[in-house]
């Protein structure tokens, strides 16, 4: 197990959000949606959406190998959390798409495959943002 390491090595645990990127991960696969003016929130829209930009991960990464300081747990996110709906209502207005049709569930199944758990999650963490 990774955490019952010698005292002598530092551990770095990072726990990212979605990785964004218009090139890859999720929102590579959520652009041809709202480009067919089909995209919008999976189900409710009322998941927590916890998220870094691909670059943001890299230069995090970097920076935890290379400064000792960085040990123990750190979180790579953005540090606000959105609603998927809010997500996928700046999306929208962004690529100049609506972001009014909710995403079904066996497409979202089709596109994500068995990340489609993930982003349908139903846990409620409002009572740690509230």
């Amino acid at each position: 197990m990774a955490q019952n390491v010698d005292d002598t090595v530092r551990l770095v645990l990072l726990r990212n959000g979605v990785v964004l990127d218009k090139d890859g991960g999720a929102l590579a696969k959520m652009i041809p949606l709202f480009m067919l003016f089909a995209g919008g929130p999976i189900g409710s829209g009322k998941q927590w959406f916890s998220w870094i930009h691909r670059d943001d991960l890299v230069s995090l990464i970097i920076e935890a190998l290379s400064n000792p300081a960085y040990k123990g747990a750190i979180n790579g996110t953005a540090p606000n959390p959105v609603r998927l709906a809010e997500m996928c209502d700046r999306l929208g207005s962004v690529m100049g798409r609506p972001s009014w049709l909710p995403v079904p569930e066996f497409a979202v199944k089709a596109i994500f495959g068995e990340g489609a758990s993930v982003v349908q999650g139903t846990t409620d963490y409002d009572w740690f943002f509230t």
